[in-house]
């Protein structure tokens, strides 16, 4: 909860998200009196995110997302969704948020679509999100893995229901 405050009144006084992290981790290690270890770091997984990422920064302007930002209303804002389900699915959220950021500039109205869609969407695939391969490589090294098949048939029941209630509540609320 302080991270989350951090992040906000930090954004609001000027102080980059990075500080308020270090200062965060900081009072961590100050709490628990353990200095952070770096056997803890899971290097696979972020590695992985990274190399999606360096990947799609080199291909984002060739995939002229832009087209799908431009469309009109509702409509509009389901195609931002979707696209951002399919691109977090496809290449994890981060690197699919990155892609999007261009688009955004022109279409700031549409950061809630996206935001939602990739983040919502990567609860369907392991991996749909750097969260979902950190939550796996943690469960594994506990004695708990969690096959991507396992993950993918919960994902699925949980995801689909809430991808359809994120897409129907707010053509209700607009009605």
């Amino acid at each position: 909860m302080w991270l989350l405050v951090g992040f906000t009144l930090g954004d609001h006084l000027g102080a980059p998200a990075w500080t308020v992290a270090a200062v965060a981790r900081i009072g961590v290690a100050a709490v628990t009196r353990r200095p952070p270890s770096l056997r803890a770091v899971p290097v696979g997984p972020a590695a992985l995110a990274l190399s999606l990422a360096t990947l799609v920064v080199g291909a984002a302007s060739a995939l002229r997302v832009e087209r799908v930002f431009a469309i009109d209303g509702r409509g509009g804002e389901a195609a931002v969704f979707l696209a951002g389900v399919v691109g977090g699915n496809g290449m994890n959220n981060l690197p699919a948020t990155v892609i999007a950021l261009p688009a955004l500039e022109t279409h700031p109205e549409r950061a809630w679509p996206l935001l939602l869609g990739v983040n919502l969407g990567a609860t369907l695939w392991i991996t749909g999100a750097l969260s979902s391969l950190l939550w796996q490589s943690t469960t594994a090294r506990l004695g708990a893995p969690v096959s991507a098949r396992r993950y993918a048939a919960v994902g699925w029941r949980v995801g689909l229901p809430a991808l359809a209630a994120a897409l129907t509540v707010p053509l209700l609320l607009a009605g």
